[in-house]
């Protein structure tokens, strides 16, 4: 095998990051020509990537599908630019036709909102204090619920979960009532999304209160199916993020050299889409599957998707 200097020469020297993040996301669309509904856009710095003594390194920005994390398009934020100046240019990249695409408060402004919508597909994004007054428009509206002269088309689901120690409800309120008020593009709901996590070890209850605006209207999208959106979105942290730092551990590697360091994360996308498509769960699993079967490996490598 190579030595480890020859990898990360050829990484730093050898190969056009642009050309490489393309192919990658067109490698990987073809894994999933039925790809869900919803596609989930996030952030991520590249902790191995950050000079000693500094606090900024290379941040990229994903969009992936959210069934098996094939990571569509993959982007550097310039250091000049934010994930929201970044975003629109990425979206560019993705056919989101007939698709939800989700984010969190990063990812929330007007002008991507419009972009998605216009492309053919539809937002959901997490509100949070980036947007002040949008945030304060829907907190007013929930917080006058039932009382009297108020909108009465609150929609709601419910989930209760048991799992790794902890009992979560969920409760999402849903309205169409802002829809003519807020000055926001193709708004179609508005939402509320109460957490409760009970702590079996430790007896504590914790509380939160989130809101979420989305252009899908009640009318195809009722209060169930937006908690599931909203659940699903976070798929890219568990599924994509915890995966690279984790059981590839990206964030631990020294690659200061940016070039290298963004040929590794695309590798690593790649590497989490081939082995999901191929039906692992597990990554650290198919890791030390495939470790030991280099044949088999290249076999699914060097051939096209099916």
């Amino acid at each position: 095998m190579p030595h480890a200097r020859t990898y990360r020469r050829v990484m730093q020297q050898g190969v056009d990051v642009t050309q490489l993040e393309q192919e990658a996301g067109k490698y990987l669309s073809t894994m999933s020509p039925a790809a869900s509904e919803q596609l989930s856009l996030d952030g991520k710095t590249l902790r191995g990537t950050i000079p000693t003594g500094e606090t900024q390194g290379v941040h990229v920005l994903a969009v992936q599908e959210v069934t098996k994390n094939l990571v569509l398009a993959h982007i550097e934020v310039g250091v000049k630019e934010n994930e929201i100046s970044a975003a629109p240019r990425l979206m560019g990249q993705v056919d989101v036709e007939g698709k939800v695409v989700s984010g969190d408060a990063m990812q929330t402004p007007r002008a991507l909102s419009a972009q998605i919508v216009e492309q053919g597909g539809e937002y959901l994004w997490i509100v949070k204090e980036n947007q002040p007054t949008l945030r304060m428009d829907i907190d007013t509206l929930f917080m006058s619920q039932g009382t009297p002269g108020t909108p009465t088309d609150f929609r709601t689901a419910r989930t209760l979960d048991k799992g790794h120690g902890r009992i979560e409800q969920r409760r999402l309120t849903a309205s169409s009532a802002l829809n003519d008020y807020l000055d926001w593009p193709y708004v179609g709901q508005v939402l509320k999304i109460a957490r409760e996590s009970y702590d079996c070890r430790t007896q504590h209850t914790r509380s939160e209160i989130v809101y979420g605006i989305t252009s899908v209207p009640a009318a195809k999208a009722e209060a169930a199916r937006l908690m599931a959106l909203v659940r699903n979105h976070w798929s890219i942290e568990n599924g994509l993020h915890y995966r690279r730092d984790v059981t590839f551990q990206e964030d631990a590697c020294r690659m200061q050299a940016r070039t290298a360091a963004q040929v590794l994360a695309v590798l690593n996308n790649l590497t989490i889409g081939v082995i999901r498509h191929l039906g692992w769960n597990n990554a650290a699993e198919a890791r030390r599957f495939f470790a030991a079967r280099i044949g088999e490996a290249l076999s699914h490598i060097l051939c096209c998707p099916s």
